[in-house]
């Protein structure tokens, strides 16, 4: 049996709010594009938080109740000068700041005020805070922990200080997977037959759950796992039962969380355009010789093990094919 119709439910709404500037200057070399923006959405579809009886076979519809309040700014701007009759450049770039917060979901009277959603960015990170690692046995029996944890394990904080470590310690933080900033930098120009540009992206203001989960983990989870009193780097990974790895350290908790920025040097190209005189004698109209990079360079907090352009959640733990650096090389010609 299907849930409940719900005969009311409606569209989403939303109203927005946006003040734009467009200008050129300098004689047209530079232009400049600045939009700030606000929009305030209702109506948000979202499953509802009453119950019913199981004897009544009664699943309840989606409602029309949700409220989110987001703001943000984009920016871009682009500058080209002629400098002479063999050389010319352009430099532009992009910047976007977008972020969100709750103004009103569902939930049940019940849920801890650091649980809650109201008042977060959607899809905000809900994990278990971490107090490092446990390093003797003693400090494990005088604390909360799940079953099984010993030496090497991560400590969780009991945050209703009830005595035990479960759901109800877990807490609502103000960053997500999808990051409040995107930027962007592109630079090149030509200098008699060559030519070049190069492309900067990158994003700023998200966090990125990356830990091992079963047998598929990075090496430096086991490289640099707790051995030994003194280590605090990664827990010890074994430690669960004896054909898995799954144990408390892999519960999603704040321990796995990496800043998720990161600038990437996207792609870089340099070409050269054959001389007229050399087109002349080929018969050709054009041709280009050209070799580009993609993915060439990485600045983040990742390591080798993980891309920050990989989708990160607590159903991917970061294990995505990475990005490839590619190299090619080129030869276009004009008949």
């Amino acid at each position: 049996m299907g849930p409940t119709p719900n005969l009311d439910i409606t569209w989403e709404r939303a109203s927005q709010t946006n003040i734009g500037i467009d200008a050129t200057m300098l004689n047209n070399a530079l232009s400049v594009s600045l939009d700030i923006w606000q929009a305030a959405r209702k109506d948000i579809l979202g499953p509802p938080t009453a119950v019913v009886p199981d004897y009544t076979g009664i699943t309840l519809p989606d409602e029309n109740y949700g409220k989110v309040n987001s703001h943000g700014l984009d920016f871009d701007a682009h500058y080209n000068k002629s400098v002479n009759q063999d050389f010319s450049y352009f430099i532009s770039g992009n910047f976007t700041y977008a972020t969100n917060k709750i103004k009103y979901i569902a939930e049940s009277a019940n849920v801890p005020d650091y649980q809650k959603s109201t008042g977060y960015p959607m899809d905000s990170w809900f994990v278990y805070e971490s107090d490092g690692l446990y390093q003797t046995q003693q400090e494990v029996d005088n604390s909360p922990h799940p079953e099984g944890s010993g030496p090497g394990d991560i400590k969780y904080i009991d945050q209703n200080g009830d005595g035990e470590i479960n759901d109800l310690d877990k807490i609502r933080l103000t960053k997500s997977n999808t990051p409040q900033i995107l930027y962007g930098l592109t630079f090149g120009g030509n200098y008699k037959n060559f030519d070049f540009s190069v492309f900067f992206q990158g994003q700023a203001a998200a966090q990125a759950l990356l830990r091992p989960s079963g047998l598929n983990m990075a090496e430096e989870f086991f490289v640099d796992r707790w051995q030994k009193q003194g280590d605090n780097k990664y827990p010890r990974t074994f430690n669960g039962p004896t054909s898995r790895t799954f144990g408390p350290n892999t519960l999603p908790s704040d321990f796995w969380l990496r800043n998720d920025g990161f600038l990437r040097l996207k792609n870089v190209e340099i070409g050269y355009n054959f001389p007229k005189t050399l087109l002349d004698r080929l018969k050709l109209q054009r041709a280009r010789f050209y070799i580009n990079g993609n993915n060439l360079l990485s600045i983040d907090d990742f390591g080798p093990s993980f891309d920050p352009e990989a989708p990160s959640g607590t159903s991917t733990d970061g294990r995505y094919y990475p990005q490839q650096r590619v190299i090619n090389f080129g030869l276009n010609l004009t008949f």
